[in-house]
């Protein structure tokens, strides 16, 4: 899963918290969780415990990994 999708929970309560002019909560990134990101041009970074790995194989992984979970989804 994307580092976005485990954010999901604080957006939304921030979302209202700003809305409502109350206090955002705080969001804390765990350095443990994989992080796909797309940089363009089919390139892609893997990031986890403050490692990172660049390149078109990566950007594969994550292409194939979203499909998959956006697949879940589909109405058929």
């Amino acid at each position: 899963a994307a580092s976005a999708t485990r954010q999901g929970s604080a957006l939304a309560a921030n979302l209202l918290a700003t809305l409502n002019n109350t206090a955002l909560e705080p969001y804390r990134h765990n350095d443990a969780a994989l992080v796909l990101l797309a940089l363009g041009e089919k390139r892609a970074i893997a990031m986890r415990n403050n490692l990172s790995i660049a390149g078109n194989w990566v950007w594969r992984w994550k292409d194939s990994t979203d499909r998959r979970w956006i697949n879940r989804y589909a109405l058929d």
